[in-house]
């Protein structure tokens, strides 16, 4: 799975459909790892039904195996798909934190 959203330099939307099923499976491992190859595919393609592929993985959030995949992936998906918002959000936080100036 990750080999195919990493180095598949195929059609991104079949991939995400491929994923998107995955997400469902009955295995733990594979529904997490699913997670993350969309986080993948966002970084390599730079490109996604992001409403399609943000709003599955906010259903599946609430399983205890997979919030913590689910969260580092929407973030992966909104550093590559928004990168000035990203960057923005990053230099605003650490104005309202000074703790960071150091």
């Amino acid at each position: 799975m990750v080999g195919t959203a990493l180095y598949d330099r195929g059609d991104w939307k079949e991939l995400q459909e491929l994923h998107l099923q995955l997400l469902e499976h009955n295995d733990p491992q594979v529904s997490s790892l699913a997670a993350t190859c969309l986080g993948h595919l966002a970084r390599v393609h730079r490109q996604l039904d992001e409403a399609r592929v943000g709003g599955a993985l906010h259903r599946v959030r609430s399983i205890p195996h997979m919030a913590g995949t689910v969260t580092d992936a929407l973030e992966d998906i909104e550093i590559f798909l928004h990168p000035r918002r990203t960057r923005w959000r990053r230099r605003l936080w650490r104005t309202i934190r000074p703790w960071t100036w150091f």
